[in-house]
């Protein structure tokens, strides 16, 4: 019925999930010899768009019209592993809930109950804030300098991204972390 989305499949993390395929069979950046599909038949690190976004969402849009009784939707589990990749923030993944007007909505995003848990540490908060007050930095740059495994970062960047304290931007280098301006901070506060 559908070309490049699938499922529901049965998922042991997530119970049932929707696949999208927004790149076309076989064409892959690894050349695995016990891959379940097959031999790669492009091998390719070419990041771009393989299938018309519009396509997927004219696929999409159809599927979400039989009405799912609940939709989980999630970002990354691991942002870092591929250079200049950051998972979707809260907010951002709200913008999407929006978009296709979905009920009965679950965002998974745990930047707002890492906070909570006991191995949370303000001092490792407080310390990336100085450091990309100095100047913006990427995660590598942050693991460098703090000495911390780049999962630990990751954890810290994803509560403050939530808490509005730094922002993300695009630079020739990669993916950068920089404090976010105090007027824009006191500007977001009034207008709330």
């Amino acid at each position: 019925m559908y070309k490049y989305i699938f499922g529901s499949v049965p998922s042991r993390r997530l119970g049932m999930s929707l696949g999208v395929d927004l790149v076309p069979k076989k064409v892959c950046s690894l050349d695995y010899v016990y891959c379940e599909v097959g031999k790669t038949t492009k091998l390719t690190l070419e990041r771009k768009e393989y299938i018309k976004h519009t396509t997927i969402i004219e696929e999409l849009t159809h599927y979400f019209k039989n009405n799912p009784d609940s939709v989980q939707l999630n970002t990354l589990d691991r942002p870092g592993t591929i250079p200049n990749l950051r998972g979707a923030t809260r907010k951002e993944l709200q913008r999407v809930v929006d978009f296709w007007k979905l009920d009965n909505v679950e965002l998974i995003s745990a930047s707002i109950e890492r906070k909570s848990i006991q191995s949370y540490r303000n001092d490792i908060e407080t310390t990336i804030i100085e450091t990309i007050s100095r100047r913006p930095c990427t995660l590598d740059d942050l693991t460098q300098i703090l000495g911390l495994h780049i999962n630990e970062i990751n954890k810290y960047l994803d509560v403050l991204e939530a808490d509005e304290k730094i922002e993300t931007i695009q630079q020739e280098r990669g993916l950068f972390y920089q404090k976010k301006d105090r007027n824009q901070l006191c500007i977001m506060m009034i207008n709330r």
